[in-house]
């Protein structure tokens, strides 16, 4: 179930807490964000694959680096030819 009060929040754009929208979606991002986020991304594609599943949209020609840090990934969309590269 989820908290009415968290959704509305994050709906109206104002500071809330992911993991209490209880949608499922935070739960997918983040086990799937925590996999590439520790995987050799440059090696094996698959976590990545995984990881573009949970978005609303994700194109092929897409590229991303470890980490990546998403509140729920099913409200996330890309477009073609996007790339980031996140090095602190």
């Amino acid at each position: 179930m989820k908290s009415q009060i968290e959704w509305d929040r994050m709906i109206g754009q104002k500071l809330y807490k992911p993991s209490k929208v209880k949608d499922h979606s935070w739960e997918k991002v983040h086990i799937a964000q925590k996999r590439f986020n520790d995987s050799e991304f440059w090696k094996d594609k698959s976590a990545f694959e995984e990881l573009k599943k949970c978005f609303a949209n994700a194109p092929d020609d897409m590229v991303l680096t470890p980490p990546v840090y998403f509140d729920h990934g099913d409200r996330v969309v890309f477009w073609s030819k996007f790339f980031c590269n996140n090095f602190f």
